[in-house]
């Protein structure tokens, strides 16, 4: 009698210990789960890769948090209007995004557009993409989004709408208004419409090691109409020529509020005919210039 109460205590402090430990096992597991979808509200990735397009693909909201597209394809994407113009990609609310190794062609629209709406973005990533043919900007990132990294990019051929530009809203190669935006060793030429810059830039950044040609306008050009005043604007190691109005601009809005706070300018190469090399608003005199080491050449044949 004594050794099968024994026994029975025995089973059943195993059993106590083996729940305590299932217990804890299921609490961890649930606790790593939470963990990995609070931190930064990141999912499991979704992948998208070796796909064709032929209508925007939209990636709006958190769900979509680090995503990648990868090897896809988008061609032959219509406007709905001359009002709706249609995009190949078009993220809102979403960061952490890699684009890599994507083919843009025949857009109505933005090759790729990170929109105002759904709040906040930061730390998308745009690389080794080819864009032709492009009605409005190749690549436009706008003020909410942060921190985004244009890299090793091709960009040909856009703003072949020239609507827009006559009524004052020209389209550009890339075209950014977001913040911390790093513009990297792209080449972008052949920019269609009036005014259109290669790259036109709206806040602080890095713009460095860029192939520029062939604009309407300038190869990069930074305008002050969104609020900058904390930031600096890095353009450096850039090659740029035979663009119609100058290599490199800084125009202000009249708004001294939205003015960046330091520009620097260095280790540029620039060839034109048209205009000066450097040209820098006469109304951005409270905006600290550091200019050094640029080769201008201003006699080059057209």
């Amino acid at each position: 009698m004594e050794r099968t109460q024994k026994k029975n205590v025995r089973e059943n402090i195993q059993t106590d210990l083996f729940a305590i430990i299932r217990m804890f096992l299921i609490l961890s597991t649930v606790f790593l789960v939470h963990c990995s979808q609070t931190s930064n509200d990141l999912p499991t990735s979704v992948i998208i890769q070796n796909k064709i397009f032929t209508s925007t693909l939209s990636l709006v909201g958190k769900k979509y948090n680090g995503a990648i597209i990868r090897n896809c394809t988008f061609r032959d994407i219509n406007a709905v209007n001359e009002e709706m113009l249609a995009n190949g990609i078009e993220l809102s609310g979403a960061s952490h995004i890699t684009i890599d190794s994507c083919v843009f062609i025949n857009i109505q629209g933005n090759g790729i557009r990170l929109r105002w709406s759904g709040g906040s973005t930061t730390n998308n990533i745009i690389k080794n993409c080819r864009f032709d043919s492009i009605y409005a900007n190749g690549i436009q990132v706008t003020n909410v989004n942060s921190n985004v990294s244009i890299l090793n990019n091709q960009i040909n051929n856009v703003g072949l709408d020239t609507i827009s530009s006559g009524l004052g809203a020209p389209h550009h190669g890339i075209y950014s208004m977001g913040r911390g935006v790093k513009i990297l060793n792209n080449i972008i030429s052949h920019l269609h419409n009036r005014k259109g810059n290669c790259i036109s830039i709206r806040s602080g950044g890095n713009i460095a090691g860029n192939r520029l040609f062939n604009s309407s306008k300038f190869g990069i050009n930074y305008f002050s109409d969104h609020p900058g005043s904390s930031e600096t604007l890095l353009i450096e190691n850039n090659e740029i020529y035979d663009t119609h109005h100058g290599g490199i601009g800084f125009t202000s809005n009249g708004n001294k509020n939205m003015h960046i706070k330091n520009v620097i300018v260095r280790f540029n190469k620039i060839t034109t005919t048209s205009s000066p090399c450097i040209h820098i608003d006469k109304n951005l005199g409270d905006v600290q210039f550091e200019i050094e080491n640029n080769v201008c050449d201003t006699n080059a044949p057209s």
